[in-house]
């Protein structure tokens, strides 16, 4: 705003005849503002990692607003009120020029050239991590590891392998592989392109048009056997983007007849997607859009009604760059501030209250620089499961969901922590983020199971929580 606004000044002039009067509206403007610097004006990031927050230093004027142009790489946002850009590129982009323009009621200052750059998914270390109720899965060197139950062949051991195991080992993906998503009972991974599936199949979910479960990856039915980008996987249903932002679904989210095959959900402009148990959320276009079960608002459209197609949550129509989802709760990240709805019972919203909520809200201190969230639930209702297992049963109050968040490379959870799977050394719920004990910086990338979470903090794996199924991959069965 302007340092004076604009005023209306009466001007009276006098002599011996009479006086007159003249009127001037006068305006005083900040100086124009100049950016100096950004901390990093050569940057090359890594597809899948999330980059430490990049500020700009500013002169003479206090900036009101910024801009970049061209836009950025998928993934990543620049923050219009600071100039801040964070995020978890999505996409691997070759090295260009971005100008970014702050201004003020001076004017607009000269464009500040930045590099960046993003390099493609590493061929060699830990690249990636999924978690889901009893499982870890976990990207080494380009093969696939997993470790937790194995009841339906969901760890892709191959044709007929069904052994658990509380310790990772090698499925029979052993190369290529760049990207993997795991529920309760089935695994899709993504290999040199191609989606491959294993596990539960009684509603599709593996793509390969039968309903048989199988331990071997099971090639998912074109057009998803080649350029496929990113996978999630729900309770009952798998969701791919393609590299044309392309977005292909099968299985069953509720449906009587289930897909068997892949079918086209939308034609481009697809970012990223996130699965629930029985809704699914995607950043589209920029904005955060959900379909599928409303019971607790997990759609964030302002209401509780079944939505039948992907519709915007209340205040989410840009700025999005990253959505996690739970099976009764969704988060996004919009201009680098993390904001949750639906389920919050167990502080699953971070918000600060336990009170559900209809329409996004502001986690609690995550205002800016969050790069990256992963949230995690119990993906089936009323499943007894084993001795001493808590029933996945919401609307009792029961279980609940957590999430955890990347910011500048440090770790923090909320929400449901009986099994403590918020990182905290308690197992005590929190309604606002705690820090993960011991993670205050180099994490990469996390993924929330349902009652465990695991995070790449520089060159190791890091899993903690329940191991009632050897999820955490310490070599036992007991919780950490």
């Amino acid at each position: 705003s302007a340092i004076t606004s604009s005023t209306l000044f009466t001007i009276t002039g006098t002599n011996g005849t009479g006086s007159g009067e003249a009127f001037v509206t006068i305006t005083i403007n900040d100086k124009k503002t100049a950016i100096v610097s950004y901390e990093n004006e050569n940057a090359t990031y890594v597809r899948g990692q999330a980059i430490l927050s990049n500020s700009p230093t500013t002169s003479d004027g206090a900036p009101v607003s910024f801009s970049v142009t061209p836009s950025l790489p998928s993934g990543l946002n620049l923050n219009p009120q600071t100039g801040v850009i964070s995020g978890y590129p999505l996409v691997g982009a070759a090295s260009a020029v971005y100008s970014v323009t702050a201004t003020n009621t001076g004017g607009a200052s000269s464009p500040k050239a930045i590099t960046i750059a993003i390099a493609d998914i590493p061929s060699s270390g830990l690249v990636a991590v999924a978690a889901s109720d009893k499982n870890t899965c976990v990207i080494q060197n380009g093969a696939l590891y997993c470790f937790g139950d194995n009841e339906f062949g969901q760890m892709m051991l191959g044709t007929g392998k069904y052994s658990p195991s509380y310790a990772p080992v090698a499925t029979a993906l052993t190369s290529g592989v760049t990207a993997v998503s795991v529920s309760r009972h089935h695994t899709c991974a993504v290999q040199n392109g191609a989606l491959k599936c294993a596990g539960l199949n009684n509603k599709g979910q593996l793509g390969n048009n039968t309903l048989t479960a199988n331990a071997g990856p099971q090639s998912v039915f074109a057009p998803l056997d080649s350029g496929v980008l990113s996978v999630t996987v729900g309770a009952e249903h798998t969701c791919a983007v393609k590299t044309d932002n392309s977005l292909w679904c099968f299985g069953s989210i509720g449906n009587v007849n289930p897909d068997k095959v892949p079918v086209q959900i939308l034609a481009g402009g697809t970012q990223t997607i996130a699965r629930g148990r029985w809704h699914s959320c995607a950043v589209i276009d920029g904005a955060l859009k959900c379909a599928g079960a409303n019971t607790f608002g997990q759609i964030g459209n302002g209401n509780t009604t079944t939505a039948t197609t992907f519709e915007t949550a209340v205040g989410m129509e840009s700025g999005i760059n990253i959505v996690s989802a739970s099976p009764v709760q969704s988060c996004g990240i919009v201009n680098g501030a993390l904001k949750c709805f639906g389920y919050n019972l167990h502080g699953e919203l971070g918000d600060g209250t336990n009170t559900n909520s209809l329409i996004p809200s502001q986690v609690f201190g995550q205002t800016e620089k969050v790069a990256f969230a992963s949230s995690g639930g119990c993906t089936t209702n009323g499943h007894g499961g084993p001795p001493g297992e808590i029933r996945c049963v919401y609307d009792n109050g029961d279980e609940g969901d957590h999430t955890c968040s990347i910011v500048d490379g440090t770790l923090s959870c909320f929400g449901d922590g009986n099994f403590g799977q918020l990182g905290n050394s308690s197992n005590a719920d929190s309604n606002v983020p705690v820090l993960v004990s011991g993670l205050s910086s180099n994490v990469k990338t996390a993924a929330s199971g349902a009652r465990h979470s695991c995070a790449i903090v520089g060159t190791e794996l890091k899993c903690w929580g329940d191991n009632f199924w050897g999820q955490i991959g310490n070599g036992s069965f007991t919780n950490t």
